[in-house]
């Protein structure tokens, strides 16, 4: 089923009610007016109850794919409502989440726990995994995958969340993060156990990712849980904070060397900025030990690992058009404010990616003509 939005803005009226797509996919598009520009529509969503579970979630997919093209989404946080977490969409092993051309924003001015994209096992675990096996042509369960494309998020949330041990990919290219927590979480589950040879993908290209977390955080020390190990490609991408947490963060009950065996990472032409720690492990068996490795060991690492490398990584020179970002909430980050300097002597080696052009995001393209907007209205 296609869905065309032919308005600009906000919908008169209260908030988007929360949406359950059940065994459909459905895409969700901006139509075009007379002149054949396309309309800018916003869904906003503002709950202001909460009756159905610790949970708020938005936007729900069971056994379902959605598809988002040329979409502004918003959530307005409510600090009155007694959630214990915020999800916009909630996801199982076999879904399918699109996003291109979107504008992604969450106002979060209380700091409760919001995640875009959760990740969690499906209702009756075990037979739902049966059944999942059975409609598999490969003999092995449909992955879940997440693609985002030319959209701008930013806010106060986690990307994020992946609570299971199902295989998938989270695919991100030409778009800009900008977000107070992590772009991905991955927990974990204790209940479940993964299927052999499963592992979670996460590919960056020419995207800009500004976050006040890691990148990636990994945590298994309240109950034992099961862990996918993470695959990362990273190309022409930029990853930068305005605080003091490291790039990879893991913390568990097992060894270091256990722990680094979650991570196999393949970058080229990625540029980092602000990082002090790129990679901190705790371990807490007897004692709590921490072992942080800096953009050097960081290196070491890749350089000594089979089928792993950084290729031509940056951690200097890269020089922003305004530092003011650093000291702004990222629900107040613009484009703009990501953009580089590339008059200095230093940055110019950013026109250098692996394609030719830029490194990062194009933030040209996410600029907008406000008066163009107001006109068509």
């Amino acid at each position: 089923a296609v869905i065309e939005l032919a308005f600009n803005g906000r919908r008169p009226g209260a908030g988007e009610k929360n949406i359950r797509i059940a065994n459909k996919k459905i895409t969700i598009r901006a139509g075009k007016n007379k002149a054949g520009k396309l309309f800018q529509p916003l869904i906003e969503f503002a709950p202001t109850e909460n009756s159905a579970t610790d949970d708020l979630q938005l936007v729900t997919l069971l056994n379902g794919s959605v598809d988002f093209y040329d979409i502004n989404l918003s959530l307005i946080v409510n600090e009155e409502i007694e959630a214990e977490n915020w999800i916009f969409f909630s996801m199982r092993e076999s879904d399918k989440l699109r996003l291109q051309g979107v504008q992604l924003s969450v106002q979060n001015p209380g700091h409760r726990n919001v995640a875009i994209v959760e990740l969690a096992t499906s209702p009756g675990g075990e037979l739902d995994s049966l059944e999942s096996m059975t409609k598999s042509a490969n003999g092995q369960p449909p992955e879940f995958l997440i693609k985002i494309s030319e959209s701008f998020i930013r806010g106060d949330c986690d990307l994020f969340v992946d609570r299971h041990v199902s295989a998938g990919r989270f695919d991100i290219e030409k778009s800009i993060i900008a977000i107070e927590g992590t772009l991905l979480k991955n927990l974990g589950d204790h209940l479940d156990m993964p299927q052999e040879g499963a592992r979670l993908s996460l590919q960056l290209e020419h995207v800009t990712a500004v976050l006040g977390n890691s990148l990636i955080r990994m945590k298994n020390d309240v109950l034992r849980r099961e862990m996918l190990p993470v695959n990362v490609t990273a190309r022409n991408s930029i990853m930068a904070t305005n605080t003091s947490n490291p790039l990879i963060f893991m913390s568990g009950s097992d060894t270091a060397d256990d722990q680094r065996r979650l991570l196999r990472w393949q970058g080229e032409k990625n540029f980092y900025d602000q990082y002090q720690s790129f990679w901190t492990i705790e371990t807490k068996e007897e004692m709590t030990k921490t072992e942080s490795r800096d953009f050097e060991g960081w290196l070491q690492i890749w350089t000594a690992t089979q089928d792993s490398s950084d290729v031509s990584p940056q951690n200097k020179g890269l020089k922003w058009k305004k530092k003011s970002w650093l000291d702004q909430e990222m629900i107040d980050i613009t484009p703009s404010l990501l953009a580089l300097d590339s008059t200095t002597e230093e940055t110019r080696t950013l026109h250098a990616a692996t394609d030719g052009s830029d490194i990062g995001a194009d933030i040209a393209t996410f600029m907008v003509d406000k008066k163009e907007i107001e006109e068509e209205k």
